[in-house]
């Protein structure tokens, strides 16, 4: 059987890998498959299809789905998020028309079309997926809680293939650069501006106390979407409590001279492609994962616990799903129910490094114990020999 696994790159070899969704969604649970190749979706619409199975991501446009069973060929569909994007979320459409707006407002052409682009995208995504999942042979996604509202919502049975981290490939390793500070590090992506202000009352108490404020630096993914600017200056206060030298190297928005945060309460990381993301890490002794409470976040993966995990850092948590059912509290993380208990958590752990070490060293053994890729390998050979 060959099964060719469909991206968003452009291009050749790790070109083809466009985001994390690529990489843990579609490459990395079927790279150990016999004959599985890689491919980009813009080419094979053009393309001869001579493989028997296709693995697709529901972001992809209908007529690939399409194009695929006219041909008489088996489709494996992988949802990787909750298809309804609640009114609060950047993408949803109220909130891009907004930004239409503003850009139109200040005739900004270039974000006018970027934003319309988006906009029809984002609008097509749950009529896209309701109408898909009709047409494909299997369906799987990344948690059981994302597994019930597609048995839910279409009556089909996902098979859950979890999200995992083979070092082989990534650069997630256990390797740390050194520091005076004990480093929490928030490495997220896009619109994480919610769930960071759940911590941020324990950033300014850590901030404003002056027996660990010489000891922690925080350190945080960055790049030019305006969602990481807002995080920035959540950590910054806006940008009110910096060294005018580092002040003015933060706004220049240069990539060089990331050495120059070294010393200072906060730190920003440029953020890499997926598959040299976990470089990061190297500079994270404490991983941040706050998580607003809701059924659309509740549908994430538990993929920032994993990386935490991989890369033996210790951890706060928000004790909601997708990372409840996985923690225990001074075993494997330190747990949060509430905003209070971040500075309480960030005060422990800056002054207990035997705490640190051991829920690190917890973390990495039931990471790797319960998201590894032989099971992700089990679960996507089970779905290939249904077919």
């Amino acid at each position: 059987m060959k099964v060719t696994v469909l991206t968003n790159g452009f291009g050749k070899d790790r070109e083809l890998i466009a985001n994390g969704m690529d990489l843990y969604r579609l490459y990395m649970p079927y790279c150990r498959i016999d004959g599985a190749q890689i491919a980009s979706k813009h080419d094979i619409l053009n393309s001869p299809l001579d493989s028997d199975v296709y693995v697709i991501n529901r972001a992809h446009p209908i007529e690939l789905f399409t194009k695929i069973k006219e041909a008489g060929k088996k489709i494996i569909l992988d949802i990787d998020d909750y298809w309804k994007i609640p009114t609060w979320h950047q993408l949803h459409h109220k909130s891009i028309k907004g930004r239409i707006e503003h850009a139109t407002n200040l005739k900004n052409d270039e974000a006018v079309r970027y934003f319309t682009h988006q906009l029809n995208e984002v609008s097509e995504w749950e009529k896209q997926t309701k109408e898909v999942v009709k047409i494909v042979d299997a369906v799987t996604c990344s948690t059981e809680t994302l597994a019930r509202h597609i048995k839910n919502e279409y009556g089909i049975e996902a098979t859950v293939v979890p999200n995992t981290i083979d070092p082989n490939i990534t650069k997630f390793s256990t390797n740390k650069q050194p520091s005076r500070f004990t480093r929490f590090g928030f490495i997220a992506g896009m619109y994480r501006e919610r769930d960071a202000a759940l911590m941020f009352n324990g950033v300014r108490s850590a901030y404003q106390n002056k027996h660990i404020r010489s000891k922690v630096q925080f350190v945080n993914s960055f790049n030019l979407h305006p969602s990481f600017t807002e995080v920035e200056r959540m950590f910054t206060f806006n940008y009110t409590q910096l060294p005018d030298f580092y002040r003015d190297y933060l706004k220049s928005f240069v990539r060089e001279g990331n050495h120059i945060g070294n010393q200072q309460f906060y730190k920003r990381l440029w953020a890499k492609d997926a598959i040299d993301y976990g470089v990061m890490y190297e500079e994270v002794d404490v991983a941040l994962i706050p998580m607003e409470h809701g059924v659309f976040n509740s549908c994430k993966s538990e993929l920032k616990l994993i990386e935490a995990g991989w890369t033996k850092c210790a951890a706060i948590v928000s004790n909601v799903l997708p990372y409840a059912p996985h923690l225990k509290h001074n075993v494997n993380a330190l747990v949060c129910n509430d905003k209070e208990g971040w500075f309480t958590a960030i005060l422990r752990l800056t002054n207990d490094k035997e705490l640190r070490e051991r829920l690190a060293n917890n973390l990495h053994d039931y990471v790797r114990e319960h998201f590894n890729q032989n099971k992700a390998h089990e679960k996507v050979t089970q779905v290939l020999n249904t077919l």
